[in-house]
């Protein structure tokens, strides 16, 4: 049967472990939000844990015909372990999803919600203006890769 290497797997936990951690850092930012919206989505989620499935499959078919080595014994756990967490990633971003009013996310967004726009129509005082040493430039000479810019 066609094995992987420890180093592969261990890649594979580390990414799988990684991802998990931004899961769990999206559904920490919308524990309070009411209106979240996330790029992460059941679907995605649903093929990691495909995923995940299949490795946990092809480790315990190993083990079924040959036996583990107890370095794979530990993948195959912490394999599980990332199933369990990957499916309650799964359930809590549905509880996400039902929670959000999808009527109450349609329309002019400016009126529901207060983004702090309206503090970038005040001018800014940027102090005083300084001359650039260059301004006598055109902007050609920049784009022209056989004339070096003068120095000053």
């Amino acid at each position: 049967m066609d094995f992987l290497s420890v180093s592969v797997i261990q890649r594979e936990l580390s990414r799988f472990e990684a991802v998990g951690d931004g899961i769990v850092l999206t559904l920490a930012a919308c524990d309070e939000e009411h209106h979240c919206i996330t790029a992460l989505s059941e679907h995605e989620l649903a093929r990691l844990i495909d995923r995940i499935q299949l490795r946990i499959d092809h480790l315990q078919a190993v083990d079924d015909a040959e036996g583990l080595e107890p370095a794979h014994e530990d993948f195959l756990a912490r394999y599980r372990v990332l199933r369990d967490r990957y499916a309650d990633y799964l359930r809590q971003l549905r509880v996400v999803g039902l929670a959000i009013d999808r009527d109450d996310l349609e329309g002019a967004w400016e009126d529901q919600l207060d983004f702090g726009f309206a503090d970038f129509d005040e001018p800014v005082d940027t102090g005083p203006e300084v001359p650039s040493p260059n301004e006598q430039i055109t902007l050609d000479r920049f784009q022209d890769a056989h004339k070096p810019l003068p120095v000053d």
